[in-house]
């Protein structure tokens, strides 16, 4: 590493936290689950960026017994994507990036991720202020890749992230295809992070850390994810009346199931 970043190193207060289990990213059940809910017709967009109606989440959440807070983030992250797009009547629909979020491939759902990222950076931004900001959204994920290789798997104080981020941008190594981050920007970008599912605070010695996960690993380019699961199709009413249904089976299933 260069002199400079060497020394932007040194100067950060940092903590070894071992990796969460290693999963093929956004495989997980409850991000379908979200997808599905949102085009079952249940819950309504608002003209705020397009989010859900947080009188809907609220009601959905409670009857399925789901994390209103992962639904929401969630929900910002498929918005943001275009993984999901609303309808002028405020419903939800399949956006332009549905087949390649649903497509089992590493490179196409890298792609998904970086979008997302990249959208929700200037959707935040534009609903907190009307200035521009000077900030270059198509660098923030080379941005991120060399920020955490310089830590090299290390975790900051969550209190200190941003204004790391902001150090980090302004060393000489950057100038090229500088990130500019003011205070706004800063916090948009942490916000970010956390709607694409990339990173969480953990508790240690006392203190929360900031700490990028095996899904914000994978997404940068410093992993490789294990196996994708085999698809999950089965389709089954057991005798207590509840259903367990494979979160691969065909969109206008799981929609109906969800809506009913």
């Amino acid at each position: 590493l260069p002199d400079s970043i060497r020394q932007f190193v040194k100067e950060q207060v940092t903590i070894e936290i071992p990796t969460d289990a290693p999963v093929f990213p956004y495989s997980e059940y409850w991000w379908k689950a979200v997808v599905f809910m949102l085009l079952s017709g249940r819950i309504k967009s608002t003209y705020n960026r397009n989010l859900p109606n947080l009188t809907d989440v609220n009601r959905v959440c409670k009857e399925g017994n789901f994390n209103l807070y992962y639904f929401r983030i969630h929900a910002e992250f498929l918005i943001a994507s275009e993984v999901l797009n609303a309808t002028s009547d405020d419903r939800y629909v399949p956006g332009k990036r549905f087949e390649d979020f649903l497509s089992r491939n590493l490179t196409r759902i890298k792609e998904v991720a970086h979008h997302g990222l990249v959208s929700a950076i200037g959707g935040i931004i534009s609903s907190q202020s009307s200035r521009p900001k000077l900030v270059v959204y198509d660098g923030a994920v080379t941005f991120l890749q060399r920020f955490f290789m310089a830590l090299d798997g290390k975790s900051l104080r969550a209190e200190r992230i941003g204004q790391a981020f902001r150090d980090f941008s302004m060393l000489p190594e950057n100038e090229s295809d500088r990130v500019w981050l003011d205070a706004t920007a800063e916090k948009a970008l942490i916000e970010a992070i956390f709607i694409c599912g990339w990173a969480y605070q953990v508790k240690k010695k006392g203190e929360e850390w900031f700490f990028l996960n095996h899904t914000g690993r994978v997404m940068l380019g410093f992993e490789e994810p294990p196996q994708i699961p085999e698809e999950s199709k089965d389709l089954k009413v057991l005798p207590d009346l509840s259903i367990l249904a494979g979160i691969d089976l065909p969109v206008e299933t799981l929609a109906t199931l969800f809506r009913s």
